[in-house]
């Protein structure tokens, strides 16, 4: 299966804070494949929460 940039663009998505590096540095790439407008369902600074998060089915 190829991942396009839509299906990117498309998809929700669990992060870093907004001002934190990390997502600094993954949205300057996203950037790059023109991807601007992202769902974020979930965002936070802790490493943990991030992972706690994805343990949940529904995301």
């Amino acid at each position: 299966m190829i991942v396009t940039a839509q299906d990117l663009e498309i998809a929700t998505w669990i992060g870093h804070s907004d001002r934190g590096i990390l997502r600094q540095d993954m949205a300057t790439a996203l950037s790059s494949l023109g991807l601007t407008n992202l769902g974020f369902a979930f965002e936070s600074a802790s490493a943990g929460a991030i992972f706690e998060m994805l343990g949940i089915p529904i995301f």
